[in-house]
């Protein structure tokens, strides 16, 4: 079925746009990753105080997500490359598993218009369906559509843009005293425990789940 096809693209636009976020978030790409972000924290972080690792999971994100925060957070997100970057879409290879780009003169490509991006992304969020086992289909009116090529991208995307707004309301000096990253909904935070800081109380904080909105918790 065409809508396939375009369902396809679309997702794999989605998945590559949200691996160049701009700005700050927690967005890591591999989980191969990981030892990296490690000993750059231990770098950063372990010169403030006695090093704290805390491995959290966004309970029930997908199912929660709020769809509104979907909806800004990836506007928010093209707009910036738009702005940042002069982009207006992707690029996406019809055959094989090269990558996508922002620019290509090569054959066999579709280029993939940020406005179809987000016609097809308010057509997942309100057109999620779900057919049963035993045969019924039922239409999903909240979270991340369930088995949508587009979920990863509204996944990585939407939370990076709540880190990005929980990052803002954190004083710069505070900063050096922790990093974290996360990959899909999975986070791995690092930070100092030092009688110049209140670490104490910051975990206490991002426990409550400050960063991420509400019906989200950690």
């Amino acid at each position: 079925h065409p809508m396939s096809k375009l369902l396809h693209y679309v997702g794999r636009a989605w998945s590559f746009v949200t691996t160049q976020i701009p700005g700050e978030h927690f967005v890591i790409n591999k989980t191969s990753d990981v030892p990296r972000f490690l000993k750059q924290a231990q770098q950063k972080v372990g010169q403030q105080g006695a090093l704290q690792i805390e491995v959290h999971d966004i309970e029930g994100c997908y199912p929660n997500m709020p769809k509104e925060a979907i909806r800004f957070a990836l506007r928010s997100i093209l707009k910036q490359n738009a702005i940042l970057h002069g982009y207006d879409g992707v690029y996406v290879p019809k055959f094989g598993s090269k990558p996508c780009t922002w620019q290509s003169r090569r054959k066999n490509v579709q280029k993939i218009p940020f406005e179809v991006m987000l016609d097809v992304m308010e057509f997942s969020l309100d057109t999620a369906m779900v057919r049963m086992p035993n045969g019924n289909i039922l239409r999903q009116v909240g979270g991340i559509p369930l088995g949508d090529p587009l979920s990863p991208g509204m996944t990585i995307g939407a939370c990076a843009w709540m880190e990005s707004e929980w990052l803002q309301t954190i004083a710069k000096e505070d900063r050096k005293y922790f990093m974290a990253k996360r990959f899909m909904d999975d986070i791995c935070l690092v930070y100092a425990k030092t009688q110049e800081w209140d670490s104490e109380k910051f975990s206490n904080d991002f426990s409550a789940s400050e960063c991420y909105q509400k019906p989200l918790k950690l």
